[in-house]
């Protein structure tokens, strides 16, 4: 516990020691922003070079994105057809499976069986199953 202390005191005396020989008398922080602007030159070097070659960076990637759009369009028809005449087996009914149709009360809308978003061929009836079968 005391070596830690004793390297926290040592530390903070360091700093106040730097701070302190800092040939203009600003914290280190600031003058190590002003070191750094001195070297203004090679800053707006490499801002002339990434001015210079921005354009043709920018220009590849539009033309590979113009590229993709119409590959993407040509297989989401592709796929959306495929989806489209395929059509999924529906779930064969099971009017043992109770738990998965507990309804305490009727629902306020149609008769109180089905529920609100119904669709006859895909949803059955609890206790009586589809009714496109029924007919």
């Amino acid at each position: 516990m005391a070596l830690s202390t004793l390297k926290l005191i040592r530390g903070i005396s360091t700093a106040a020691a730097r701070y302190a020989s800092s040939s203009s008398g600003l914290p280190p922080a600031i003058e190590a922003m002003n070191q750094a602007t001195r070297h203004l030159p090679q800053w707006e070097k490499a801002l002339h070079h990434a001015k210079h070659h921005a354009p043709a960076g920018s220009r590849k990637w539009k033309y590979i994105s113009l590229a993709s759009v119409p590959v993407m369009i040509f297989f989401s028809i592709k796929i959306g057809h495929h989806h489209m005449t395929h059509e999924p087996e529906r779930m064969e009914y099971h009017p043992g499976i109770t738990y998965l149709w507990i309804v305490r009360k009727p629902f306020p809308w149609r008769d109180g069986k089905t529920p609100l978003f119904y669709n006859p061929k895909v949803n059955p009836i609890p206790g009586i199953g589809y009714e496109d079968e029924q007919e």
